[in-house]
């Protein structure tokens, strides 16, 4: 067919209407265009939402960038929004044209989000809306805060945080702040945990365990678990005498008795958990100086130990030319010595020796009173048991075989006689009894002191049962009383 050329200068205006061409419209850049019509031929962009959100700086995290025309798989940068510093993400995951999965390691400071998709168009959201900020820490170890009596009223402990932003903190549990459980308040400012009754109605020991959240400024935060514990203790009476002094050798001192510390009641309050309790053994005797070898002077007895209450070992009697040691009750001196002073509230002192070439040693303290002469001090009479015992009598002093008297008497409570042609008496175990000065010829030497003794006395109700040392366990009326000869324990 032969081809028709058109000259447009002869084409008058609408000369050529559509319906004498093939077709109505032409396609721009894909899209559709009818002739005679027009199209607005713009780039496809992609927008960033302005959602903002935290995450911790210096630190790997992935957050979700949500917006419009994202295409797989796009640039993603963090502009700095004070030095326009660029960060580009360490990975991005395309999950749609609206939501990209982003992870990213940011300093501290605010940023804004820019996204490039692959065919050179670009956008970027409006504000800073990514905050990178240090995560508040606890500086509170976790774990416990600590024991506290039941029904306690005051403040109970401080738990403390930081961050690089004000801090407020709260309970993710509901047991600190509940009034049927731990019935405690939290001051969301300072971290600090108070009561009015610990512990609200319970009347049993309890550990209450709860979480604390820390959260700063910019909602970050950090839980941390705690727990708190309550105690419901109770009153005993007690009795603890020490270990007593051993008498010294050659014309010896009586060795004083071992302190003796007790209440009269049941008022000497317990809280939950063991108490150790010691019992003091007595003090070895001095040996004779005649005798060739060993210490003519006695040894102090050991302090007997129950919680805050310790009664303190009787002091050693001295030999010849001495003085006697302190102690619970002071050690009577040896011959032409001074007797030592006892503690106040535990004994009493012992008296000084004969003058030199009398033969007589002077006598220990006992809890009763002092040493008189060569004879020892008397002990003192308790009845915590439901018995009436006496304890913690004093020594006797030792006497020169040759002297025309006799050796001192040990005082009442198991106080050790003096030797005379012998060796000092032993002081009563068990009853903190100071022992017996040695006599001056031949090998004598002085008696040993009488170990101690803890006792406690309480309502048969409160006993748990709970002890070790194998103490000796009796009852009177609605009371229990333990009685330890040898250290152990003792568990509410």
């Amino acid at each position: 067919m032969a081809k028709i050329k058109i000259i447009t200068d002869g084409i008058t205006n609408s000369s050529v209407t559509n319906n004498k061409l093939n077709t109505s419209s032409i396609t721009i850049n894909g899209n559709t265009v009818t002739l005679g019509g027009s199209v607005v031929i713009s780039d496809t962009k992609p927008t960033v939402a302005n959602v903002t959100q935290t995450i911790v700086s210096a630190t790997s995290t992935t957050i979700n960038i949500t917006g419009t025309n994202f295409i797989s798989i796009p640039t993603v940068e963090f502009v700095n929004g004070s030095t326009g510093a660029i960060i580009i993400a360490n990975t991005v995951s395309f999950t749609n044209t609206t939501t990209l999965s982003v992870n990213v390691t940011l300093a501290i400071g605010n940023y804004y989000v820019r996204i490039e998709n692959p065919d050179g168009n670009a956008g970027r959201s409006t504000n800073n809306i990514i905050t990178a900020s240090t995560a508040p820490t606890f500086s509170t170890n976790a774990g416990s805060l600590g024991t506290i009596a039941g029904n306690f009223s005051g403040a109970v402990a401080t738990v403390a945080a930081s961050s690089d932003s004000a801090i407020t903190f709260s309970e993710t549990t509901n047991v600190l702040t509940n009034s049927s459980q731990a019935n405690c308040s939290l001051n969301s400012n300072t971290g600090a945990i108070t009561t009015t009754d610990f512990g609200g109605s319970s009347t049993s020991a309890t550990a209450y365990n709860f979480t604390l959240r820390a959260t700063d400024q910019e909602a970050q935060t950090v839980d941390r678990a705690f727990s708190l514990t309550s105690s419901f203790g109770y009153s005993v009476q007690y009795l603890v005498i020490a270990g007593a002094g051993g008498g010294g050798g050659d014309n010896g001192g009586g060795g004083g008795a071992g302190g003796m510390r007790f209440n009269s009641a049941k008022d000497f309050a317990l809280t939950s958990g063991t108490v150790t309790i010691t019992v003091g053994t007595g003090g070895l005797g001095g040996t004779n100086s005649t005798g060739g070898s060993g210490n003519p002077l006695g040894n102090n007895g050991l302090n007997s130990v129950f919680s805050s209450i310790t009664a303190l070992g009787g002091g050693a009697g001295a030999s010849s030319s001495n003085n006697g040691n302190v102690g619970g009750s002071g050690g009577g001196g040896g011959q032409g010595g001074n007797g030592a002073n006892g503690t106040s509230g535990q004994g009493n002192n012992g008296s000084n020796g004969g003058s030199s070439g009398s033969g007589t040693g002077g006598a220990g303290g006992g809890a009763g009173g002092q040493g008189s002469g060569k004879n020892g001090g008397n002990g003192l009479a308790n009845s915590i048991t439901g018995s009436s015992i006496t304890y913690a009598g004093g020594g006797g002093g030792g006497e020169d075989q040759g002297s025309s008297g006799n050796a001192g008497s040990g005082g009442s409570g198991g106080g050790g006689n003096g030797g005379n042609s012998g060796n000092g008496q032993n002081g009563t175990d068990n009853l903190g009894s100071g022992g017996g000065g040695g006599g001056q010829s031949g090998t004598f030497v002085g008696g040993t002191g009488g170990s101690g003794v803890v006792i406690l006395r309480m309502l048969t109700s409160n006993y748990s049962g709970t002890t070790t040392g194998s103490p000796n366990v009796s009852t009177s009326g609605n009371d229990t009383i333990v009685k330890w000869t040898s250290s152990g324990s003792y568990t509410i």
